[in-house]
Parts: structure tokens; C-alpha cells; sequence
């Protein structure tokens, strides 16, 4: 009995890890001091789509396969049928910029759902001003980072936090010179992925 209750809890430890690592569905993040712009990520395992919408903006896209270290840049001209696309090389991918200062970072103990995941609270200080955060270990493996570049639109400085496991669903703080608070939201939907949603085109121009 003991052995069949064993085997059934690796079973269940093992669809865990492989529900977590294989994320599919999508994330949007929004910021509070940029209304009505929103960035849209469509993940599919290693590959996700990172897509940047508001008004004015340019019909771009941006493709990432950590696995294979292939992130490209689309580019569709209004009112035309041209398309660029640009692979990105040499960018740093998955790290925190090095202006961004988290300290004196501690959980509250406060918890609640968001989007249907278990989050819990965190406070501190980013370079020196206090912030609220609520983080979802159940997302841990969601690494956001590593699908941006340097030059893509969207960096989120906050999406993780160091020394805390977990992705950020909200972050509000406020800027100590103009006493503005600033935030970034992230809303949290799991569906399937059609594969060729998240396929780059080929690259016609490499930029570094």
C-alpha cells in the first residue's frame, strides 16, 4: 500500500513539474502611467510572441525560443505589405537591470487570488522607494524576462524580484521626486496555443 501511494505521489510530482514548466496560454501587462497601451505575450512553452498594443503604435511583433536562443524583431509598414523582420543578437536576456535596486524586500503574510492564482504579498524598497507586490509562485516557471531584449518595447523591470520565487501579477510604487505612483498589472490567461502563432518568419536583417 505504501509502495502504490508512493508511486501515485511521484506521479503526481511529476505532472506538476511538467504543468509548470509548459505554460501555455497568455499574459498582458499593462502600466498604470501609460494608458490604453498594453503589451500582449502568447506563450507556448519556450516560445512566445511578445506583441505591443495602443494607440499609434506600429503592427510589430517580437518572437522569442529560449530554448534556442532566437529572438527576432517583425515589422509591418501601415498601409503597405512590407514586412522586415530583424534577429536580435548579442542582447542580455532574463537579467535585471542593474538600476533597479530591490531592497528590504519581506512578505506581509497577506495572501489573495488573482486570475485564479494563489498570490502573496511582498514589500520594500526599489531604489529606495517603497512598493507593494503581489507575487504567484504557482507561475514561477513563467519567465517573462527571458522573452524581452534590450530593444524590444517592453523590459518589465518588475515582472521578478530577487531572492523572491514567483511572477509578479501586480507592482505599485511611487516615484519619489513627483510623488506619482506608477504601477504594472499583469492579467493571466491559460488556453492553448496554436504552434504557429509563436513561429518566427525567417530573419532578413541581423541586428546586434
Amino acid at each position: 500500500m505504501k509502495r502504490v501511494t508512493l508511486s501515485l505521489f511521484l506521479i503526481g510530482v511529476c505532472l506538476t513539474m511538467v504543468q509548470a514548466q509548459s505554460f501555455e496560454g497568455s499574459i498582458t501587462a499593462t502600466h498604470s502611467l501609460q494608458p490604453g497601451l498594453q503589451t500582449v505575450y502568447t506563450i507556448k512553452g519556450d516560445k512566445a510572441v511578445q506583441v505591443p498594443q495602443g494607440p499609434g503604435l506600429a503592427d510589430v511583433k517580437v518572437f522569442s525560443d529560449v530554448a534556442a536562443n532566437a529572438y527576432s524583431l517583425v515589422v509591418v509598414y501601415p498601409g503597405t505589405t512590407q514586412v522586415s523582420s530583424y534577429s536580435l543578437v548579442g542582447s542580455s536576456r532574463g537579467v535585471i537591470s542593474p538600476q533597479i535596486l530591490f531592497t528590504n524586500v519581506a512578505a506581509t503574510g497577506a495572501q489573495k487570488m488573482i486570475d485564479g492564482y494563489s498570490c502573496e504579498e511582498y514589500s520594500g524598497e526599489v531604489d529606495g522607494v517603497p512598493f507593494t507586490a503581489w507575487v504567484s509562485e504557482d507561475l514561477a516557471s513563467v519567465n517573462l524576462k527571458a522573452h524581452v531584449t534590450p530593444q524590444t518595447f517592453e523590459q518589465l523591470p518588475y515582472a521578478v524580484i530577487p531572492g523572491v520565487s514567483g511572477l509578479v501579477l501586480s507592482f505599485t510604487s511611487t516615484y519619489a521626486a513627483t510623488n506619482q505612483a506608477f504601477g504594472v498589472a499583469l492579467s493571466v490567461n491559460a488556453h492553448q496555443v496554436d504552434a504557429a502563432t509563436v513561429a518566427a518568419p525567417a530573419a532578413t536583417i541581423v541586428v546586434d
